[in-house]
This record gives C-alpha cells, structure tokens and sequence, in this order.
C-alpha cells in the first residue's frame, strides 16, 4: 500500500519525462517550452499583451493608450497555448497537480523578480463559494503560494471576495465579460490595501476583464497601485 503512494510522489517531484507530450528527461522538453515562451517578443510595458516579432519593439497597446485599465501594470509569464493551455486545463478541471512544480518554475523564472518583492499584500483572484466547493481548490491562490514563496505572509485569500455568482468568462466575449463581472467582488477589509501596492494573482489573463474589475474594486477602497501576475495569457 506504501509503495504506490511513494511511486506517485516520485513521479510527481521528479518526473521523467515531458508532461506535455512524454518525450525527454525534463519537467517540459525544449520543443513544448518553446511554444509557449514570451521571452523574446514585443509586448506592451502596461498590460504585457504579446505581440507578433514583426510588431517591432515594445510599445503601449491600443487598450493602454486609451487608459481603459484600473490596473497599473500586468506580467504574464508564457502564453496560454499548447502544452501551457493542456496542463493548465488538466490543473484546473482536473484537479492534475504534477505540473505544479512546472508552474512555480516558471513564474518565478519568467515573471520580473521586483513583481513580488514590491507588493504590500497578495491577493489570489477569488472564486465563488459555489464554484471554489466544486473545484476543491482555487488555482490562483496556489499559484500565488508558488510565486511569493519568500513572503508568504503577504498573501491573504480573505480581503477580496466573489459574493455574487457569474456564468464562466469563457463563454462570452466583449461586454458581455464585463456585464458578467459587474459588482462581483467586493474588497472584506479595506483597511488592509488602503494606500497599498497590491499584487493580484491569477492563472490565465484573456481579455483583462477580470483583473480590471478587481483592480477598479480595489483602487475605490483605496489601494494605491494594483500589479497584476499571472501564469499564462492568452496571446
């Protein structure tokens, strides 16, 4: 009965091979790390969004330069597609942790070292009541473990709240994101980010809609800059 269970915690802590396709003896072999890499390519000094290598150096997006963001500035360490977008899925719908350590990894190498060392306090992206017994778990929260390793006392899951329920982001598009997500958060202790610098964690940026109404929450109970981390975004 013993040894099963110290054979999946070798295979978990020391796998050997690929854990997107199985191939090599690493966490993720070089062709899978290279199809989600961000370093390299242009992106925006705010939001971080990705751009094509033809798109020259860095520069402000559209979305940037019309100031549609509450949130000061936002990092994302690879891009949502491929292995990243299979392991991430498997993390989150299946409750598959053996990419954890992959994830930890990852954020603390590709994300800028002064991201977590700035913030006064970390908050995860909180998930509904309903949804958070469901999954068992909230992923922004352990990823927000992983990368703030060094400070674990500046996270704090209680501060920003999901009270009221919404259908999932990935269903919509447009304004109907932001409709959806409309007095969904509600920030329990102000006095905890009152003229802050808070770091926001979550797993996958797609449109920003999601981190712009906890940022616009946050900023009116008196946060005074809110930086935004997450694993992957969605190029």
């Amino acid at each position: 009965m013993i040894r099963p269970i110290i054979e999946e915690l070798i295979r978990l802590f020391y796998p050997v091979s690929c854990l997107a396709c199985g191939s090599g003896r690493q966490l993720l072999c070089p062709d899978c790390r290279a199809g989600i890499d961000l370093s390299g390519m242009p992106t925006c000094p705010v939001c971080g969004i990705p751009f094509p290598h033809t798109a020259g150096n860095d520069h402000r997006c559209a979305a940037c330069l019309r100031g549609d963001h509450a949130f000061d500035l936002a990092r994302s360490a690879v891009l949502y597609q491929g292995a990243a977008r299979q392991l991430l899925r498997d993390f989150k719908y299946r409750r598959d942790f053996s990419a954890l350590p992959l994830f930890t990894r990852l954020l603390r190498g590709q994300l800028p070292e002064w991201l977590p060392a700035e913030a006064d306090i970390v908050l995860p992206v909180p998930l509904h009541l309903k949804r958070l017994r469901d999954r068992g778990f909230n992923q922004a929260l352990v990823l927000a473990r992983g990368l703030c390793h060094a400070r674990p006392e500046t996270i704090d899951p209680f501060v920003l709240v999901r009270d009221r329920w919404t259908v999932p982001q990935t269903s919509l598009h447009g304004r109907e994101r932001r409709r959806n997500l409309q007095n969904a958060f509600q920030v329990k202790h102000p006095e905890r980010v009152r003229n802050k610098t808070v770091l926001l964690v979550d797993d996958v940026m797609t449109t920003g809609t999601t981190a712009n109404e906890c940022a616009r929450v946050l900023k009116k109970n008196g946060a005074a800059r809110v930086l935004v981390a997450t694993l992957a975004r969605v190029p």
